[in-house]
Order: structure tokens, then C-alpha cells, then sequence
């Protein structure tokens, strides 16, 4: 999609972008994933896309349902919240974890894990913020960085809902590529793996590689999503010409 400002000319960047969710073995997209690319000059357009994941565990008989309400609850907290970018993506966060909360309030003997992690990219800014047992990759410059530091496993229990939430924050210059997912990732696809298909994404073979990355993990059922975003320069007139491409790191 083409990102940009709602209300005509801006001075603000302009990006061309792609996000690819995860399949399963049999090339269904995998549950737990929500995006949401609004179209230019819509209310939405104002908070830019979301890219959510959420992955449960636990003996909770209607997961799915209750993943697809989580994901429902974090849209509308994003859209819908007064504030800043940051204060939007906490929010939708806290929301999907106080609902989860109030589920095993009334089923404590079938209590419910989830690893939640939700991306917002609006005009060159990108937020990402967790919590529970998921993780994220970006790339900066010439490196892949991995978000949270200090990650939580699926043993881990229930998180604790933090004071204060750890955001991830990037001021995109002329590109981007992201993975965000279930840390389950990591017990399927090694960490090297992932972070080298990260730093080489295009939005030409992000499919590609979310393809690759699919048969990797063994068609297992795991929540997650690819994310490409390039700067495109303004051309005299309106049109625009594709921003300079992503400069992958060379392969040691």
C-alpha cells in the first residue's frame, strides 16, 4: 500500500509497503494476526496501519473465538483512543490484557496465556510494543535488532501488566522490514535464520520469504507477519517514483 497523510500536498514522508501474515501447511493464513492499511483521506488513515498478533495457550475451549475478539478489542482501542501513537498502542495492548484477565477471572481452573505484540507505522514512525511470550525483529541501518531484550517463553506463566510498557521506536529514514510473532518462532526457526531473512526483506520477495519462512517452521500453526516499508520520493506534478531500495548487510 501507499501510506500517506490524509488532506492533500504534505511535506510529511510517503512509503510504499507490504506486510505478509504466516500460513499453515495447508496455505490457510495462520489465526491470530490482524492488519489493518486504512485507505488515504479515512478517519483511520490519521492513527496509520496496525499489524497485531496474538497467540493463546491454555485449556480455554474457544480460543480461537477469543483470539479473534482480543485482536477486535486492540483494533478499536487503536483507532478509536484519544492520544498519541504511543499511547494508542499501549492501550490497545492493556485492553486485549484486561480482557484476558477477566477470562480467567471466570475460569481460573482453565486460565489462558497469551503472547500479544502490536505494530503501528504511521508517516515514518514505527512503534512496537509486547507483552507475554512474543518477538519482534527490525531492521536499523546495517542491523537486525530483536525486541523485547529479555524475551518470555510459553512456561513462563502469565506476564505481569507492567507500570510502564516497554515501546520499541523507530523514525524510519528510507526503509524497514519487520517480523512480529509468537516467540514459539524460535523454538521452530533459528534465531540467525529469521534475523537473515529480515535484514535481506524486500517488499519484492517479502511473499517469498514468508513462503520460505512457513516451510521452514514445518507448516506448524504459528501467529506472525512480515513488514516491508520503502520511501517513495515525490516527482514534480504528483506522481512518485519509487524510493531508493532497502541496502541489505552483505552476508558475512
Amino acid at each position: 500500500m501507499n501510506a500517506a497523510p490524509p488532506g492533500g500536498p504534505s511535506r510529511l514522508p510517503l512509503f510504499k509497503s507490504i506486510a505478509a501474515q504466516f500460513e499453515s501447511a495447508d496455505g490457510e493464513p495462520v489465526a491470530g494476526v490482524r492488519i489493518v492499511e486504512p485507505d488515504a483521506g479515512t478517519r483511520q488513515a490519521v492513527r496509520g496501519s496496525l499489524y497485531a498478533v496474538v497467540d493463546l495457550k491454555g485449556d480455554y475451549p474457544e480460543r480461537v473465538r477469543l483470539t479473534e475478539s482480543l485482536l477486535s478489542v486492540m483494533q478499536r482501542t487503536y483507532y478509536g483512543e484519544k492520544g498519541s501513537q504511543s499511547h494508542v498502542l499501549t492501550e490497545s495492548v492493556r485492553a486485549a490484557r484486561r480482557k484476558i484477565d477477566e477470562v480467567n477471572h471466570r475460569y481460573p481452573d482453565r486460565p489462558v496465556q497469551a503472547g500479544i505484540i502490536c505494530a503501528g507505522f504511521l508517516n515514518g514512525r514505527l512503534m512496537v510494543i509486547h507483552n507475554g511470550p512474543a518477538v519482534a525483529l527490525v531492521t536499523t541501518g546495517n542491523r537486525v535488532e530483536r525486541y523485547p531484550s529479555n524475551l518470555q517463553t510459553t512456561d513462563d506463566g502469565l506476564p505481569d501488566r507492567p507500570a510502564n510498557w516497554e515501546i520499541y521506536r523507530q523514525e524510519v529514514e528510507q526503509g524497514v522490514a519487520l517480523f512480529v510473532g509468537t516467540s514459539r518462532w524460535l523454538d521452530a526457526v533459528s534465531i540467525r535464520t529469521l534475523a537473515g531473512t529480515v535484514a535481506h526483506l524486500t517488499i519484492e520477495n517479502c511473499r517469498a520469504a514468508r513462503t520460505g519462512l512457513s516451510v521452514e517452521a514445518g507448516g506448524a500453526d504459528l501467529p506472525g507477519l512480515l513488514f516491508v516499508a520503502e520511501r517513495v520520493t515525490p516527482r514534480a506534478g504528483g506522481a512518485t517514483l519509487r524510493g531508493t531500495p532497502l541496502t541489505a548487510p552483505r552476508r558475512p
